[in-house]
């Protein structure tokens, strides 16, 4: 199955609930590729890839956060590649899902600028 960017037109809870889906097609054993931009799909599958791993009180952690264990991806399931100066570079993929620097740079950024400005704000309320 191959998808152009399959989180246009769809708000972020549901790019959430479409990445669990795509895991239960691979989980089936569907070969799935997708191009994306969305970081929740990303954060998402990596998720996936954290619930695969033993912990304690996994049950418990499941209802909790409200997944159920049909979702659980392993890692090794997964390959994720970057776009970039016209190829593709391979990103890691570890217990911790996919290591994806493009969209944490980006997210770390706006963050960054969003306190600051938000600070200034802050300090001319108070004089």
């Amino acid at each position: 199955m191959i998808i152009d960017e399959p989180e246009s037109h769809l708000d972020t809870a549901n790019q959430i609930q479409l990445a669990r889906l795509l895991a239960r097609f691979v989980r089936a054993g569907l070969k799935v590729l997708i191009t994306t931009h969305s970081d929740y799909i990303i954060k998402e599958i990596n998720n996936l890839v954290m619930l695969s791993r033993p912990f304690a009180d996994k049950d418990a952690v499941l209802k909790k956060l409200k997944y159920r264990s049909d979702v659980a991806l392993s890692g090794k399931s997964i390959r994720a590649y970057v776009a970039e100066n016209n190829s593709l570079t391979r990103c890691d993929v570890d217990e911790f899902g996919i290591d994806m620097p493009v969209f944490d740079t980006t997210i770390n950024q706006i963050n960054k600028v969003a306190n600051e400005l938000a600070s200034r704000s802050a300090e001319e309320t108070d004089v």
